[in-house]
């Protein structure tokens, strides 16, 4: 079979599967057995968990991270703020080993925080984009 053909289907069967829907179980693995997958969310950006919950990325309040082009005595951290079905909340990102922020019996994990910072080049929070894992916390 041609590699062309198949990426379509391949492609098929992840947007159908995303589609579906997911149930995800206390330690991120989706009902499937697999760990469940990470979502990217720019500012004002949301996502639905299977449970009807609307988890949206709000803003990066404040970024102190060291930037890659400087030395730095400190590394820093990223402050971010969620709102979760109207309720809101800051989380702090050093690295993707940090805690997670359970809300309403939902982890929620932060991966990573995009861009990262240049001194030589700032960067509008508003561009910020914030990559997630969501998995119940019960």
């Amino acid at each position: 079979m041609s590699k062309f053909f198949l990426l379509p289907l391949i492609l098929f069967g992840l947007i159908a599967s995303a589609a579906s829907g997911f149930a995800l179980t206390a330690d991120g693995n989706d009902d499937a057995g697999g760990r469940s997958l990470p979502v990217v969310l720019g500012v004002g950006e949301s996502f639905e968990l299977p449970d009807g919950s609307v988890l949206e990325f709000v803003e990066l309040v404040e970024d102190s991270r060291c930037p890659a082009d400087a030395f730095c005595a400190w590394q820093g951290e990223a402050v971010l703020q969620f709102e979760f079905d109207g309720q809101r909340f800051k989380t702090t990102f050093t690295s993707p080993d940090d805690e997670v922020t359970v809300v309403d019996g939902w982890a929620i994990q932060v991966l990573d925080v995009q861009p990262y910072p240049l001194a030589s080049v700032p960067h509008d929070p508003a561009d910020t984009e914030v990559t997630i894992r969501v998995y119940s916390a019960e």
